[in-house]
C-alpha cells in the first residue's frame, strides 16, 4: 500500500464526489497521485463554477426575454420614436428660426431688442430687422398701409387697407441714424431687401397703424415700444420724402424692397406675413410614428389581460 493509498483510505472525505465516482481513482500507483490532486483541481473548478452557472443562467434569461414577439415590439417602438423625431425635424427644418433673410443695408437681429425707442438702435449704416411674433392669431381686423405688389412712394404710404383676422407673423424694421432732436444732422439713407418664407399679407408704414397693430398684440413681449402721445416725434416712414421713402412688394409676395431717409427720430415699418402651414409630409410621418407607439401600448394592455 502506497502512501497515497493510505492517505486516501484514512481520510476518504478528501476525495471529492467526482473523484469517488471513478473506480480507478485509488490504488493505481503513480496514478493515485494524479487522482488525489484531482480534488484540489475540482475545488478550484468548484470555485469557478458559479461564474459559469451565472453566465449560463444569464444566457438562459436573455433567451427567454428576447423572444421574436418582444423583438418585434422593441423594433416597432423605436421605429415609432424615430418617425416622430423625423417628423418634428422635417416640420421645423422647413422654416428657419428667423423666417426672413436680409440683404443690402439691412441687418438681422438674433433676438428682439429691449427697446425700439429713438436712440435705442442707432446706426448710420443699417436698418435693423427682427422677428416680433410667430403664428399669432389676430382676433380682429388689421389696418395696413401697403397691400398689393408694386413700389409705393411718399404719400401713398399712408393709405389704409383692411387685413382680415387670421394667423400671421410680424417683423419689425427700424432705421435710426445717430442724432438728437433739433439738431442739424444730415439725412442718412438705407436701402435693402427682406426675403420671407411665407407670403407677405401687408406692410404697416404710418404712425397710426403702427400703434394700432401693437395694441392688437403685434409686438415683441420683451421689447419696449414708443407710446402714443408720450413718445417724441414720428415713427413711420415720411410721406414727404418722395424720392427716398418707399416699399415694394415683389410679384411673388415673398420679398420687400425698401428705401428710407432719416435723421431724427427713426423711420420704422412692420411687415405682416402668413403663418407657415405644417408640411404635409411631416404631418404624415408624425401620424405614423404616433400610431406605432399607440399600437404597442394597446397590444401590451391586451396581452396583460
Amino acid at each position: 500500500m502506497t502512501r497515497n493509498q493510505g492517505f486516501a483510505r484514512k481520510d476518504p472525505k478528501l476525495i471529492l464526489p467526482h473523484a469517488q465516482t471513478d473506480p480507478g481513482a485509488v490504488g493505481r500507483g503513480r496514478g493515485d497521485r494524479q487522482k488525489l490532486t484531482t480534488p484540489y483541481c475540482g475545488a478550484i473548478a468548484a470555485i469557478r463554477l458559479p461564474t459559469c452557472w451565472s453566465a449560463a443562467s444569464i444566457s438562459l434569461d436573455i433567451a427567454q426575454v428576447v423572444t421574436p414577439q418582444r423583438t418585434r415590439i422593441v423594433l416597432a417602438r423605436w421605429t415609432g420614436i424615430a418617425l416622430v423625431v423625423a417628423a418634428i425635424h422635417l416640420i421645423g427644418a422647413s422654416h428657419s428660426t428667423a423666417g426672413v433673410m436680409v440683404s443690402g443695408d439691412a441687418a438681422l437681429l438674433a433676438a428682439a431688442p429691449p427697446s425700439v425707442f429713438a436712440d435705442s438702435l442707432e446706426s448710420n449704416d443699417v436698418a435693423w430687422v427682427f422677428a416680433e411674433r410667430k403664428n399669432f392669431l389676430l382676433l380682429s381686423d388689421l389696418d395696413v398701409n401697403v397691400l398689393s405688389p408694386g413700389r409705393i412712394f411718399g404719400n401713398a404710404l399712408e393709405s389704409v387697407f383692411n387685413l382680415s383676422s387670421q394667423r400671421v407673423n410680424s417683423f419689425f424694421v427700424s432705421f435710426d441714424p445717430v442724432g438728437r432732436p433739433g439738431g442739424l444732422d444730415p439725412f442718412w439713407t438705407a436701402n435693402g431687401a427682406l426675403r420671407f418664407e411665407t407670403p407677405i399679407l401687408g406692410i404697416i408704414t404710418a404712425d397710426r397703424q403702427l400703434y394700432d397693430s401693437e395694441n392688437l398684440g403685434l409686438r415683441s413681449t420683451t421689447t419696449i415700444y414708443p407710446i402714443e402721445g408720450v413718445s417724441t416725434g414720428a415713427r413711420g416712414m415720411d410721406a414727404t420724402d418722395l424720392s427716398f421713402d418707399f416699399v415694394e412688394i415683389s410679384a411673388d409676395r415673398l420679398t420687400v424692397s425698401f428705401g428710407m431717409a432719416a435723421r431724427f427720430p427713426s423711420d420704422q415699418f412692420r411687415v405682416i406675413t402668413a403663418a407657415p402651414v405644417p408640411e404635409p409630409a411631416g404631418s404624415v410621418i408624425f401620424g405614423l410614428g404616433a400610431l406605432c407607439i399607440a399600437g404597442i401600448r394597446t397590444r401590451r394592455r391586451v396581452n396583460a389581460l
